[in-house]
């Protein structure tokens, strides 16, 4: 099976997700599709009519509308999870070159950060790129839904 063979080479994601880009075009773009769609579902007289002829929507089939919600809810949850993910992966990669910044500066040995070392720091490193992407309040939601999660763990 040629998708498990060593002989395909590494898999790199940061390079699958370069080579695929322009999957996430195409998905805002059937996002905003699908966001029409149900618009035009919802839009009531001749208004609703006129942009459901537009679009080449059938304005007696309910299953349709709630068709296109159903794939605006996986689409949209897709890019959030991807978006995840690609934050995930830039904290991670900033922490390995904090680290190989320290080993070639001198200021340390090679080392293994503990478990418990890392995963603070790339907490810290998603925070700070959450920060960059969404601001302070993004991050203020984030600490605060922690926050929530560990008071109900400790109760």
């Amino acid at each position: 099976d040629p998708r498990v063979s060593n002989l395909n080479g590494h898999f790199n994601e940061e390079q699958f997700h370069k080579n695929y880009s322009f999957l996430d075009e195409m998905r805002n773009q059937e996002i905003g599709q699908i966001r029409k769609r149900i618009a035009a579902h919802k839009a009531t007289g001749e208004k609703g009519r006129r942009l459901r002829r537009k679009l080449g929507i059938d304005g007696k089939d309910p299953s349709a509308l709630e068709e296109d919600e159903a794939r605006l809810k996986f689409l949209t949850q897709q890019r959030a999870d991807l978006e995840r993910r690609k934050v995930d992966l830039a904290a991670k990669k900033s922490v390995k070159r904090k680290i190989r910044e320290d080993v070639e500066s001198g200021k340390s040995g090679a080392y293994f950060l503990k478990r418990k070392e890392k995963k603070r720091l790339e907490m810290e490193a998603k925070l700070e790129e959450i920060k960059k992407r969404g601001g302070k309040k993004a991050v203020e939601k984030i600490l605060a839904k922690k926050r929530r999660k560990n008071k109900s763990r400790d109760a």
